[in-house]
């Protein structure tokens, strides 16, 4: 996350500039969806984790992996909203029984380090604990009802992360070891199993005189999944997960059900409703295809949420892809316990994404609007972007991203942006354009990737960011 701070003040677009720009920018996505006529993935606004401070920037690390006989190092500066220049590196290292990564930087909210070599029978680590057991409602946090890829047997929230140690035994079903500082908690745990099926206990390091101590049990498969988990108080929470592939289309469909009071110990933060249900179908014939996402969810008495979704994907060949979508939700997606949470009414949301062919540069446009009211009338949030991605000289390229955006009071927007080791949502408020100029250049038996960020805002001072990274990757001796 990152703290926001003034820049060099400037002024901001007229509001009828501001207008003007927006209109042409609808105008020009409407052009562009009534000549796409075939879509890729499908275009869901992304949100950060329900444990994150709203209106705050959120960072996540990049899920891209070594091979074995790698090893990958990264340099970078930036700064940020005006703040100090900040310096940040990473060495990660991947080789037969070792593998190890280290993250340093003033302020940076993924710093850290891990390592892990095979030793003792089996994998000894320290460092950075990122572990799950099964559905993740004790270690490794659970699914989140709200999102609809909770419904896909490989998409899980991020894990819990900790310093500490873990090891981990060889052969079919293995016995894992765990300490380390979870939630500023002493926690040890022990369990046997692997994904298919397990068993597990974690407990504070007080456990005899204050402390907790939970356990899981759980099952796995490619067609259904289920956990279920008790504290010593015997507040319990169990979780399943179906999935069914029928001649063009998939089902899925997950349930959760508890005690209102169940805490994980390793995060209380991403304890999650008490009882859900979800239901998804994806499917379509080969000239559209289509999905449809519902849930609802309570955390306790009168703190309840519901979502549902549809998105429809017209294929066409030829014409690039269009991707159409609407969505009404229903109450809080935050538990009570562990934020301040704001009440609000219905919202209902459209959006409408173009991208252009794969060949050569390629343009993507997206318009989406937000309200309170039916067909998103009373708008609370709405954002026009346009991005552009060319190659350069030899394989150098550059992308460029203008968004125009405007949110009410107490409502938030968030920008995905891709940076060289990390994926942030960059969190904007008000009304204002935001532009990002991203350039990937070889050198020097690497890459240099370097991006460079404009805000202007009504009423605030012009906030400008940008970062350099320097990263080679190279085959070990």
């Amino acid at each position: 996350m990152n703290a926001r701070t003034a820049g060099t003040p400037a002024c901001a677009p007229a509001p009828a500039v501001r207008r003007a720009r927006a209109a042409a920018l609808g105008a020009a996505l409407g052009l562009g969806a009534a000549l796409a006529l075939a879509a890729p993935a499908f275009a869901q606004s992304p949100e950060p984790p329900p444990e994150a401070p709203e209106g705050v920037d959120y960072e996540a690390e990049r899920g891209d992996s070594l091979h074995a006989g790698e090893v990958e190092v990264d340099f970078g500066a930036g700064r940020r909203e005006g703040g100090a220049l900040a310096r940040r590196q990473r060495v990660r290292l991947s080789s037969e029984g070792l593998a190890a990564g280290v993250r340093e930087g003033r302020g940076d909210p993924l710093a850290g380090g891990t390592f892990q070599w095979n030793a003792l029978g089996g994998v000894l680590g320290a460092g950075k604990v990122v572990r799950r057991w099964g559905r993740g409602l004790v270690l490794g946090g659970g699914s989140q009802p709200w999102v609809r890829t909770a419904l896909d047997a490989d998409a899980t929230s991020p894990p819990s992360r900790a310093d500490g140690w873990w090891y981990t035994s060889a052969g079919a079903r293995p016995i894992a070891l765990l300490g380390g500082r979870f939630a500023r908690r002493d926690l040890g745990g022990v369990g046997w199993g692997d994904e298919r099926a397990g068993l597990a206990a974690l407990g504070e390091r007080r456990l005899r005189s204050r402390g907790g101590a939970q356990w899981s049990a759980w099952r796995g498969g490619d067609a259904l999944s289920s956990e279920l988990a008790m504290d010593r108080a015997g507040r319990w929470r169990a979780e399943a997960g179906a999935w069914r592939e029928l001649p063009g289309a998939r089902v899925a469909l997950g349930a959760r059900a508890g005690s209102d009071a169940f805490r994980p110990l390793a995060d209380a933060n991403r304890d999650g409703p008490s009882q859900a249900l979800t239901a998804g179908l994806s499917a379509g014939p080969a000239a559209l295809a289509a999905r449809g996402y519902a849930a609802l969810w309570r955390f306790r008495e009168g703190q309840t949420g519901a979502r549902a979704s549809l998105e429809v994907e017209p294929r066409i060949p030829q014409h690039g892809a269009l991707v159409i979508g609407f969505e009404e939700q229903h109450g809080t997606r935050r538990a009570p316990a562990n934020t301040v949470v704001r009440t609000r009414g219905m919202r209902q949301g459209g959006w409408a994404e173009w991208r252009s062919g794969a060949t050569g540069p390629s343009l993507t446009l997206r318009e989406e609007t937000w309200g309170r009211a039916a067909w998103a009338r009373g708008r609370v949030r709405a954002v026009s972007t346009v991005r552009l991605e060319a190659p350069l000289v030899g394989a150098a390229s550059i992308g460029v991203t203008h968004a125009v955006y405007r949110t009410e009071s107490g409502e938030s927007l968030y920008l995905p942006e891709t940076e060289a080791d990390r994926l942030v949502l960059r969190a904007l408020t008000g009304d204002g354009e935001r532009t990002r100029i991203e350039c990937d250049v070889p050198v020097a038996h690497g890459e240099v990737r370097a991006a460079f960020e404009l805000n202007l805002a009504e009423g605030r001072p012009t906030r400008a960011q940008w970062t350099v990274d320097w990263i080679r990757r190279a085959r070990t001796r």
